[in-house]
């Protein structure tokens, strides 16, 4: 279903391999576009999608999204290789962005980021820009990982807001380079006593590859435990099979009952159950893909999956069997749920 058509209005570099949008919806009927959402895009072919984060949204709609071709992801690598100012693309689905509403009513967050997981902490630093006078300001403190500094986009723009706000500030890790420390940047690695520092804050947020939101998850385990926790793993399928996390010796096949359609299909385990749904075209709700918006939440009646984290369901929910199929996958053989 194509929402709108994306008119890219400016390209630029913003760091190696790494390519910032601006694009223009020439239809805004219905769209309620924020910092934070996440949105769908795919060529006129329509031959992939792909979902990303919007940093920035501008006075005439217009936003930003930042691209990094990593050499392993097609559409990432087409769209920085291909795609120029004034090209057209088309805007499939999305996400409001509103679930990022309680991080930003924190009174002192920090974002611990590495790699493109950047375009979240990016674009929660735009949402609290957009607080009004009368609200509690939100302290908003970003560690960023990085093996190189060329690496890392917008360091100017950020290192110019601690300057500006008085409630901002970042700090740069670099683990690939070796040069004198400044106020802003560290040469190594992130450790656990630097978390420590940020002891006082109620709320962390960590986004980057799976690995990456492990490793801080580990170095956070002395800090208090009321510190809220909001954690955000970047991965494709095929990052999941070459980490061993999908059974690929039996990939091909699982059985899936969808108990509210009274349907049964075969899937397949390296693709995420959502993709398995839409692909035998069974309805569900879905806007993300990523377990930011919720849209998909289903309950799992029997069989057993692995679930990425999100953004969305509470312990209690999870507890109770609910999940999200957009970072889910089967690892038994068969499965039955029920689509809400």
């Amino acid at each position: 279903m194509c929402l709108s058509k994306l008119v890219c209005i400016h390209r630029c570099e913003v760091a190696d391999n790494t390519v910032l949008f601006r694009f223009f919806p020439d239809s805004l009927d219905g769209l309620e576009l924020n910092a934070g959402s996440s949105v769908q895009i795919s060529f006129s072919d329509k031959a992939d999608t792909r979902y990303y984060t919007i940093v920035t949204i501008h006075p005439d709609q217009s936003f930003d999204i930042i691209v990094r071709d990593s050499l392993r992801n097609e559409f990432s690598s087409r769209l920085v290789s291909q795609v120029k100012t004034g090209d057209v693309l088309t805007l499939n689905s999305y996400s409001d962005g509103n679930n990022l509403r309680r991080i930003i009513d924190s009174s002192n967050v920090t974002i611990v980021t590495g790699g493109i997981g950047i375009t979240l902490a990016l674009s929660i630093v735009s949402l609290v820009m957009t607080k009004r006078p009368n609200e509690l300001q939100t302290i908003v403190d970003i560690m960023i990982c990085e093996r190189r500094r060329t690496l890392i986009p917008m360091q100017e723009y950020l290192i110019a807001l601690t300057q500006k706000y008085p409630w901002f500030n970042v700090h740069f890790f670099i683990s690939g380079e070796h040069e004198k420390d400044n106020d802003f940047f560290s040469f190594r690695r992130l450790v656990h006593t630097d978390l420590q520092k940020e002891k006082c804050s109620d709320t962390f947020v960590l986004c980057g590859s799976p690995s990456f939101v492990n490793d801080v998850r580990d170095m956070m385990s002395s800090l208090p435990n009321n510190i809220q926790v909001h954690a955000e793993a970047f991965s494709s399928a095929r990052d999941r099979i070459a980490n061993g996390d999908v059974d690929t010796e039996n990939s091909g096949i699982f059985k899936l009952i969808e108990l509210t359609s009274a349907r049964s299909l075969e899937g397949t385990k390296s693709r995420t159950i959502l993709e398995n749904l839409i692909s035998n075209k069974i309805d569900i709700n879905s806007k993300c893909h990523m377990g930011v918006c919720g849209s998909c939440i289903s309950k799992l009646v029997d069989g057993s999956v692995s679930s990425e984290d999100d953004f969305c369901l509470t312990s209690e929910q999870k507890k109770n069997g609910f999940f999200l199929p957009c970072i889910s996958h089967a690892c038994s053989e068969k499965i039955s749920i029920e689509i809400l």
